[in-house]
C-alpha cells in the first residue's frame, strides 16, 4: 500500500485541499461515466466534519481500486504537497460537532 493511502486510511491525512480533491473526483468521473462517484465534501458540503470528509475520500479510493484506477488515484494524491493536506490532530471522531469555521 502506498504511503499516502496508508496516511489517509489511518486518518492522519484527512483530505487534500479542494483543488486537489476535485482533481481526484474529475479523474474518477471522466473514467467511470456510468458510475455514481461520491462528490468530495467541499464547497457547499464544507461544513461536514473531518471524519466524514476522510470517509468520503476513502470511498473514492475504494472505488478507484475496484475499477482498476488505484494507480491513477495514488499519482494524484501523492502529488499533493504535505502542507496542502488537512492533518488530523488525533483520532478522527465520527461524533464531532460541525463548526461554522470548518473548511
Amino acid at each position: 500500500m502506498s504511503d499516502v493511502i496508508q496516511k489517509i486510511r489511518s486518518g492522519l491525512y484527512v483530505y487534500p485541499e479542494a483543488i486537489q480533491w476535485n482533481d481526484l473526483y474529475k479523474m474518477l468521473t471522466d473514467n467511470l461515466p456510468d458510475v455514481d462517484v461520491p462528490r468530495p465534501l467541499i464547497l457547499a458540503a464544507s461544513i461536514a466534519i473531518d471524519y466524514d470528509k476522510n470517509q468520503r475520500l476513502i470511498e473514492q479510493i475504494d472505488l478507484a481500486e475496484q475499477y482498476g484506477l488505484l494507480n491513477e488515484a495514488i499519482d494524484i494524491l501523492e502529488s499533493v504537497p504535505h502542507e496542502r493536506w488537512v492533518i488530523s490532530r488525533g483520532k478522527l471522531d465520527p461524533n464531532e460537532v460541525p463548526s461554522a469555521n470548518e473548511s
